[in-house]
């Protein structure tokens, strides 16, 4: 896979994702808006670990006093995404904004995942060809951008 994500000058970076990855990006942060509120649903559990295991009550706590800020981020961070996907490539953005894309894309493996049943390592091996392909490309965009994010602070 050709790199997605290349370190410019003054700290930007550039964004190359062609019309399918776009495309299949854009779905995902439909599937990532969806969650919100839904329970039941796997990758919400799988977003919203208690903050204190075996602590329900801190953990609810914690969710009253932070639950809405951690929700707003979110949704700032989809809507950067949902732009910078809207754009024609290449797009330029900066170390904030790549750490917003990191996060949507992390969410995105994560329910992803947890929709598909991934708990552990071994649970790869179940998988079809096309849910292998998605988790594998989202963890190679979580890569180049990682690498690509610490090349921009150099």
């Amino acid at each position: 896979m050709a790199p997605k994500f290349k370190a410019r000058r003054r700290g930007q970076i550039s964004v190359h994702l062609d019309d399918a990855e776009r495309t299949f990006l854009s779905e995902l942060v439909v599937m990532l808006r969806a969650i919100a509120g839904q329970e039941d649903d796997p990758g919400h559990a799988r977003l919203n670990v208690p903050p204190y295991l075996g602590d329900n009550e801190a953990s609810s706590e914690w969710r009253r006093l932070m639950g809405d800020q951690l929700e707003d981020g979110r949704t700032r961070d989809r809507d950067l995404m949902t732009r910078v996907l809207d754009d024609e490539p290449p797009v330029e953005i900066g170390h904030e904004e790549a750490l917003s894309l990191l996060r949507v894309i992390n969410e995105a493996r994560l329910v992803l995942a947890a929709r598909l049943g991934v708990e552990v390592p071994d649970d790869y091996e179940s998988l079809d060809v096309g849910s292998t392909i998605a988790l594998h490309f989202l963890g190679l965009l979580l890569e180049d951008l990682t690498d690509e994010l610490g090349a921009s602070l150099g």
